[in-house]
């Protein structure tokens, strides 16, 4: 692989906002790593961006709902020296449900998958970034963090967790000159729904 080139690393880019934010970073120049447990939707993500960018889409085929994928995806940078200078936490899943009706396994999915992965994979790349003193971290939240709502009392907490994660985190890293943001968008018409 081409080591010399400028990567981000997004997360649900194979659809949704991932989709366009990949796409948007591609524009900039990057190359993307694009993460998602969607192989075909990744296909087609590679195939439209490296046919309109001069750019590489490395595809990785994960879910990142299991307790140990941060530090999978992480070694795989490693190994492929995939220097990540742009971390985009954006995968996420949508249900709707009564706490005390879900599903024990979606409860588990989407606890890891809003919070521990994209908290481990900020601390994994973070201190790359920091050591290097450059790069930029965007989490993705949800205007559901900012009042609880019936019916998604799991997803909703969860963003709200993301939101205040990443402006603590964001001034810890600003002393490493390493810029963090939390996008909130209100509902948007992407397959999550």
């Amino acid at each position: 692989m081409d080591n010399t080139r400028k990567y981000a690393l997004v997360t649900g880019a194979s659809s949704g906002i991932g989709w366009h934010i990949s796409e948007e970073l591609a524009r900039r120049g990057y190359s993307i790593v694009a993460v998602s447990n969607q192989p075909e939707q990744l296909r087609k993500l590679r195939e439209s961006l490296e046919k309109a960018y001069a750019i590489s889409v490395v595809t990785v085929d994960k879910d990142l709902a299991q307790e140990d994928s941060a530090m999978q995806l992480f070694r795989f940078c490693g190994d492929n020296e995939l220097a990540i200078e742009v971390l985009v936490n954006d995968a996420g899943m949508f249900f709707f449900s009564e706490v005390t009706k879900a599903d024990y396994n979606r409860i588990r999915s989407i606890l890891v998958l809003h919070v521990l992965t994209p908290t481990l994979l900020c601390r994994l790349f973070g201190e790359q970034m920091a050591k290097k003193r450059c790069g930029y971290i965007l989490n993705l939240s949800s205007m559901s963090a900012m009042m609880p709502y019936p019916g998604i009392s799991l997803y909703g907490p969860t963003k709200a967790y993301m939101r205040h994660f990443t402006r603590a985190f964001r001034s810890e890293m600003m002393l490493d000159n390493v810029g963090v943001t939390c996008l909130i968008p209100g509902a948007t018409d992407t397959s999550l729904y």
